[in-house]
Parts: structure tokens; C-alpha cells; sequence
């Protein structure tokens, strides 16, 4: 089974998410459109700004240990070889029509029983 390392980001940039993963479209379409509702929905961390495809787990695990250990700007100047203008990477893997707009992030996900 193949693995993918990934790193997300905010619109802005300016808040990171890096994770490991079996499938990746289906792990990124969870992102965007919060089904998942994890900790990471409410930065907005939706755009695929970097992956890296391993064939072993061992693989992509140590690799994601490293991307999580090394400093930001480590990472930045990592992804800026393979991605310098900072793309999705995944803009046309999806119908933009089942995905939820931008403006959604900015409304509670949880809702609050008071």
C-alpha cells in the first residue's frame, strides 16, 4: 500500500498542517470540506501546498518525523524547490461544487448545546 506524506496551509499561508495518509484525494476532499471536523478545520488549512509518495510505511513515517522536528523555514525552503508560488496542488482534482466555500471556514463547526 502506498503512503503520502502531505503539508497543508491556510489561505494565508501562515498556519502549517503536515500529516501521513493512505489515499490522498480522499484524505485532502475530507480537508476541504471539513467532514473530518479535526482540530486543523478551524486554521482553514485546506490548500496542498506539498506531498512526497512512499511505497513502505517505516518510509513515510520517519520522513513525516523529520518534516515535524526540522524548523518551519526548513520546510519552506523544501517545498519552495518543488512549489514556489505556493499552488493547490489539488485545485482540479475535485468538482469545486461539492466542496464548501472559504466563507464557511469562518463559522463554528461544533455546534454548542447551551
Amino acid at each position: 500500500m502506498p503512503y503520502v506524506v502531505y503539508l497543508l496551509v491556510n489561505p494565508g499561508q501562515t498556519i502549517y498542517y503536515i500529516g501521513m495518509t493512505g489515499s490522498l484525494t480522499d484524505c485532502i476532499f475530507e480537508h476541504k470540506t471539513l467532514s473530518t471536523k479535526r482540530i486543523f478545520c478551524w486554521h482553514g488549512c485546506t490548500r496542498l501546498i506539498y506531498y512526497k509518495r512512499f511505497r513502505e510505511f517505516e518510509d513515510a513515517a520517519r520522513f513525516l518525523e523529520l518534516l515535524e522536528s526540522e524548523l518551519r523555514v526548513w520546510n519552506l525552503e523544501r517545498i519552495g524547490f518543488s512549489n514556489p508560488q505556493g499552488y493547490d496542488l489539488s485545485d482540479t482534482w475535485y468538482d469545486p461544487k461539492s466542496l464548501i466555500p472559504f466563507q464557511a471556514l469562518r463559522e463554528p463547526i461544533f455546534s454548542s448545546n447551551n
